[in-house]
C-alpha cells in the first residue's frame, strides 16, 4: 500500500467508515490533494482480500498516467492493450461499457462528476454488486444535475485553503488585467457557445494582452495556456512564438506521441509553454508548470476549479506561481482556496453573472484577492469610501414610492459603476 501523508490517512479511513454503511461513496479531494494516492490504498486493500477492483478514468493520458502509478500488476483495458486476468484492472470507460465485462467487487470512478453519463451507468449497471468509490476534486456538473442521483453519501476531505497552508499545495498570485466581454455570447448547456466565444478571445488586442502580461509577471516561466478551440491555440501559439517564446500547441485529439512529447518538453524546458484546448482540464499532472494564463470564459464552476487546480499543483521549488486571468472567471467564482460547499443534492439555481465569491482587485497591480483593506501583492492601501450627508439629506424626510424608487435607482447606478470600473471590459 502507497504511503499517505496524515491528511491523506484520515481522510482514506473516513472514506472507509462510509463504505461500511453505504454502497456508493463519493469522495471529494482538491486537484493536487493526492486522490490517486487515496484510491489506490482501497484498490490494493480489495485485491489483497481476493477480491477483483476496476479503476475507471475516461481518457487515454489519465490511463497511462495511472497505470504508471500504480505499484502492483494489473490489466489495462483500452485498444492496443492485451487482455490480462489480474484482479485490478484500470479500464477506460468506453471501453469497459462495450465488453461484456462484470464480477468486480469494487469499482472506482476518477473524475467522478462525469459518472451519470451513460458509459459509466452501462458498466455500474452490469456489476450491480460492486461497491462504487467516486473521487473527484469538483462535484458539480455543468448540466445541474446533482450526484445524489448515484452516490449515497460523500465524503468531504480537507479543502485547498488548508492544503495550501500546509504546504500541500503551492500559493498562487493571481493578476486580471482586463476581462473578454462576453455579454453577446450565447450560452448553451450550461455554458458559453464554442463558436462566439472563440471568436471574442481570438481579438488581437486579447491575444496580444496575453502576451505582454506573460512578458510583464512571468517571463519565461513554464506556463499553460487555455484556449477555447484549436484554432484559438494556434492562433495564441504563434502570437507567443512571434515574441520570441517556445510555445507549442495541443489539444486532445492529437496523437498520443505528440501529447507526450509535448508534456515531456515542458518538463524539460524545451517548450516554455503550451497553449491547450479540452487538455489538461482533469487529472493530468504537471507539477512543473509555473504560470496559468486562462483565455476560455466558462460558467462551469467544476471546469474552472479543474483548470485552476493544474498550476496549484505543489512543485519541488516550492515558489509561489502566477495565474492570469483574462477571462473574469475569478471575479465569477474565486479562487478553490477561498471555500467552496459541495453538496450531492442538484445546486440552487442562481443568476448567470452572479459571483460566487466576491474579490478585489487592486488598481495599482491588477492583483485579485480577498475583499481586504490592502493589497497582499503590492501593499496598496484601499481608501474607505466616505459618505457625508447634506444639510437637506440630514432633514427628517417622508419616505414616499417616488423616493424609495429613486434611491434604488441610485444605488443600482453606483453598483454598476463600479462593476465596470473592476472588469475593465475589452471593447
Amino acid at each position: 500500500m502507497k504511503t499517505l501523508y496524515p491528511h491523506q490517512s484520515e481522510f482514506y479511513d473516513r472514506l472507509r467508515a462510509s463504505m461500511r454503511r453505504n454502497r456508493r461513496v463519493l469522495g471529494v479531494l482538491p486537484t493536487g490533494g493526492g486522490k490517486t494516492e487515496v484510491f489506490f490504498n482501497a484498490a490494493y486493500a480489495c485485491v489483497k482480500k481476493g477480491m477483483r477492483c476496476l479503476v475507471l478514468v475516461h481518457r487515454t493520458p489519465l490511463l497511462e498516467q495511472t497505470s504508471a502509478r500504480c505499484e502492483i500488476e494489473h490489466g489495462c483495458i483500452a485498444p492496443g492493450y492485451k487482455v490480462t486476468s489480474h484482479p485490478l484492472q484500470i479500464g477506460m470507460v468506453q471501453s469497459v461499457g462495450r465488453r461484456d465485462m462484470f464480477g468486480f467487487d469494487l469499482i472506482i470512478v476518477d473524475e467522478a462528476h462525469r459518472v451519470l453519463a451513460s458509459g459509466y451507468k452501462r458498466v455500474l449497471e452490469r456489476n450491480p454488486r460492486a461497491y462504487v468509490l467516486g473521487m473527484t476534486a469538483t462535484p458539480q456538473r455543468g448540466d445541474g444535475r446533482g450526484l445524489g442521483e448515484m452516490f449515497d453519501d460523500m465524503v468531504v476531505g480537507p479543502d485547498a485553503e488548508w492544503l495550501t497552508e500546509n504546504g500541500y499545495l503551492s500559493r498562487v498570485k493571481v493578476y486580471v488585467p482586463g476581462v473578454i466581454n462576453t455579454a453577446k455570447v450565447s450560452r448553451a448547456k450550461g455554458d458559453f457557445v464554442t463558436r462566439e466565444l472563440e471568436s471574442v478571445a481570438s481579438a488581437q488586442p486579447i491575444v496580444a494582452d496575453a502576451v505582454g502580461k506573460y512578458r510583464k509577471w512571468a517571463d519565461g516561466k513554464r506556463a499553460l495556456v487555455s484556449c477555447v478551440s484549436v484554432d484559438h491555440c494556434k492562433l495564441v501559439a504563434a502570437r507567443f512564438q512571434e515574441a520570441g517564446y517556445r510555445f507549442k500547441a495541443v489539444w486532445g485529439d492529437m496523437s498520443n506521441a505528440e501529447r507526450r512529447e509535448a508534456i515531456t518538453g515542458l518538463s524539460d524546458y524545451t517548450y516554455q509553454g503550451l497553449v491547450y484546448c479540452d487538455l489538461f482540464s482533469e487529472g493530468v499532472d504537471c507539477p512543473s508548470v509555473e504560470c496559468g494564463i486562462f483565455m476560455r470564459p466558462t460558467l462551469s464552476l467544476a471546469l474552472w476549479d479543474q483548470q485552476v487546480g493544474r498550476i496549484k499543483r505543489r512543485s519541488a521549488t516550492g515558489k509561489t506561481k502566477t495565474l492570469i486571468d483574462l477571462t473574469g472567471n475569478t471575479h465569477r467564482y474565486g479562487l478553490a482556496e477561498w471555500g467552496r460547499q459541495w453538496s450531492l443534492d442538484t445546486p440552487k439555481r442562481r443568476a448567470v453573472d452572479e459571483p460566487v465569491f466576491q474579490t478585489r482587485t487592486c488598481p495599482d497591480c491588477y492583483g485579485v484577492h480577498k475583499p481586504v483593506a490592502t493589497c497582499p501583492y503590492c501593499g496598496h492601501v484601499y481608501q474607505a469610501e466616505s459618505y457625508i450627508p447634506s444639510e437637506v439629506e440630514a432633514e427628517m424626510m417622508e419616505m414616499t414610492r417616488e423616493t424609495l424608487m429613486r434611491q434604488r435607482a441610485h444605488a443600482a447606478h453606483v453598483l454598476k459603476a463600479r462593476a465596470e470600473k473592476m472588469e475593465r471590459m475589452y471593447a
